[in-house]
């Protein structure tokens, strides 16, 4: 039930905005603290405003950078 409501409420925050701190390439974590997929690019330990474009079936959200 837990990880239905997850995935239900990672669905409402699509297209939104959030700020996502990278943690690792690839992979940061957002401020309603759901996982994010990110551009690999990105520094780690960076700070960065993404959209929420999508989700993943395991509620990690896909963020493209603004």
């Amino acid at each position: 039930l837990a990880a239905e409501m997850r995935l239900e409420r990672a669905r409402e925050l699509v297209g939104s905005e959030d700020l996502v701190v990278v943690q690792y390439p690839g992979r940061g974590v957002s401020g309603g603290l759901f996982d994010v997929e990110v551009d690999p690019a990105l520094p780690v330990d960076s700070l960065v405003r993404v959209r929420l474009a999508s989700v993943r079936d395991d509620a990690t959200l896909v963020g493209e950078a603004r």
